[in-house]
């Protein structure tokens, strides 16, 4: 494959806390084991964001780094451009509130950029522990997990859909309705397929429960054709490898078929189901 797909880690230095560059190595990983030539760009604040990147990854911080993450972003408007020119935008937790048209940093209400319809304020506590949300781009009892800590609460807007509803934790902390509708083929991994039967009773358990145990009332993330978002740490493609191939099949044609892969891919599901047995 002669083609180089860009990752652009954006503001790293500002929206790295918590360990977000994780997510950068899921997805070039990813990559590289099918076959594709990966270029990694660390767009630091005193460097020049790219405009022409495939994927753009925006991690979480804390609030004075995430005011001038945004000023930077809006200054430039390189983020919004690439969006508009049809590159895909990953953001969690600070990263994820900047795409919208506000957020709040200590006590001030900030301009985001406007990616999307949404906005957020700050809740009456913090969010902080497992984040377990059931999203439909996966089947519906598939379980995605992942690690909050933040301290807003998000708003979305009408016509935005949530990236799944939550079973534990609070997410978006706000009840919004909408249900994705997005799919995606089941990997046919030979290593993979292994320890699927076991990785679908402790989904199929762990959902049953917890419907039956309390009503769902939280979403979290949101997510649209080329635009993902969500409150999940971890980082969260370490844990779920599946939201990471999602990404990566909104840029390029993918296939499970490596050894190498299915190995990686094996690994992660063990990491997923052991933090749901966790919360059981």
């Amino acid at each position: 494959m002669d083609s180089v797909i860009c990752i652009v880690d954006v503001l790293p230095e500002l929206l790295g806390t918590y360990g977000d560059y994780g997510n950068v190595i899921v997805l070039a990983k990813r990559l590289q084991l099918r076959g594709f030539k990966v270029r990694i760009i660390q767009a630091t604040a005193d460097k020049s964001i790219p405009q022409t990147g495939d994927v753009y990854v925006l991690g979480g911080g804390e609030d004075s780094p995430q005011s001038e993450a945004a000023k930077i972003l809006r200054n430039s408007k390189s983020l919004n451009i690439a969006y508009d020119n049809g590159s895909f935008v990953f953001g969690v937790c600070a990263g994820f509130q900047i795409l919208g048209n506000s957020f709040v940093a200590d006590n001030k209400v900030e301009e985001g950029i406007g990616l999307a319809d949404f906005y957020s304020v700050r809740g009456s506590r913090r969010s902080v522990g497992e984040l377990v949300i059931n999203s439909d781009i996966f089947g519906p009892n598939y379980l995605l997990s992942g690690f909050e800590n933040h301290g807003g609460v998000t708003v979305l807007g009408q016509d935005v859909e949530p990236l799944g509803r939550v079973l534990i934790g609070k997410g978006n902390g706000y009840n919004e309705s909408g249900n994705s509708s997005y799919k995606t083929d089941n990997s046919t991994d030979p290593m993979q397929l292994s320890f699927n039967k076991y990785s679908r009773s402790i989904d199929d358990k762990f959902s049953s429960k917890m419907t039956k145990k309390t009503p769902i009332q939280f979403r979290d993330g949101i997510l649209s054709k080329r635009l993902l978002c969500t409150y999940m740490h971890g980082p969260v493609l370490a844990r779920n490898y599946k939201l990471a191939d999602f990404i990566l099949n909104q840029i390029v044609p993918i296939e499970d078929e490596v050894d190498a892969l299915g190995r990686l891919n094996t690994y992660s599901e063990r990491l997923r189901t052991e933090r749901l047995k966790s919360t059981l």
